[in-house]
Order: C-alpha cells, then sequence, then structure tokens
C-alpha cells in the first residue's frame, strides 16, 4: 500500500506540534524561537493563501475579479518583501539568498504580467489562473525563506 504524503502545511503543522511539545518541557533557544516563529508564519502564509483561493471569483466581468486580484497580488508583494530574519550571512550565503530573491521576484513578475491584460473566457478560468499563480509563487517562495531560515521540511507537494 501507497503512502500518503502529506502537505507541506501538514509537515508544518506537525513540526509546530512538536516544538510547541519541546517548549513545555525546556527553556528554547534563540535558534527554537526563530524555527518556531518562521513555522507559525509559514502556516498563517498557507492558511490565507487558502482562503483567497476559495474566495476567487466565478466571473469574466472585470469588476467581479479586479478587487480579489488586487489584494491577493498585494499579500504576495508583501511576501516577498516582508520578514527578512534569520542569522547573519556570509557572503556566499548572501548571495545564495539574492538569487532566491530575484526568482521568486521573476516569477511573480511574469505572473502579474498576465494579469494586466486579463481577460478569461470561462467564469471558472479566474480561479484556475489564481491557483496556477499560487503554485509557481508557493514554490520559489518556500526556496527563498529557506535561504534565509531553514526549517528542515521535507519537499513534499505544496498545497
Amino acid at each position: 500500500m501507497e503512502a500518503v504524503k502529506k502537505t507541506i502545511l501538514e509537515s508544518y503543522l506537525e513540526q509546530k506540534a512538536t516544538a510547541e511539545t519541546l517548549m513545555k518541557s525546556s527553556a528554547p533557544s534563540v535558534q527554537q524561537v526563530l524555527d518556531y516563529h518562521e513555522l507559525v508564519y509559514r502556516i498563517a502564509v498557507f492558511e490565507t493563501i487558502r482562503v483567497f483561493l476559495k474566495a476567487a471569483p466565478k466571473s469574466v466581468k472585470q469588476n467581479v475579479l479586479a478587487p480579489h486580484y488586487k489584494l491577493f497580488e498585494e499579500f504576495l508583494m508583501c511576501l516577498i518583501n516582508e520578514r527578512k530574519l534569520g542569522v547573519p550571512a556570509s557572503e556566499e550565503k548572501k548571495k545564495e539568498q539574492d538569487t532566491a530573491l530575484n526568482s521568486l521576484n521573476l516569477i511573480f513578475n511574469n505572473n502579474r504580467e498576465k494579469f494586466k491584460s486579463y481577460a478569461p473566457k470561462s467564469e471558472e478560468e479566474y480561479s484556475l489562473d489564481i491557483f496556477n499563480f499560487y503554485g509557481t509563487m508557493i514554490t520559489a517562495w518556500i526556496q527563498y525563506r529557506n535561504m534565509l531560515i531553514n526549517i528542515e521540511t521535507t519537499k513534499e507537494e505544496a498545497t
């Protein structure tokens, strides 16, 4: 029988529960606090994106789609620019972080370009396109976040 793969969110929730159990029995180190903070942040991001995807309107009308897209886009922009916490990095690590950030920005801007003159042909198309936008962004975002604070998660499906 084939094992069921956990989503990244499920993995993060398990890691959070484990960390909370460990922190109950002893005072956490600074690194444990940083890792815990990162887990809580990533969980919040995944849960917020889940709500965005669920709230994607089924329409072809720009006046219906635009408010959702604008909020979704601004949320993704925040993911790129916020929470640059972590221990001071070596020059080599800084270059890796910059490469990951540049990749994330490129993916964001390429997807963003598609929505500048967006005109879906069916009511379901927007929600599918937003899901695809999320799918490409989240992988690059996790890689970038791991360059800042690697919380040692397994590489599983992003859902």
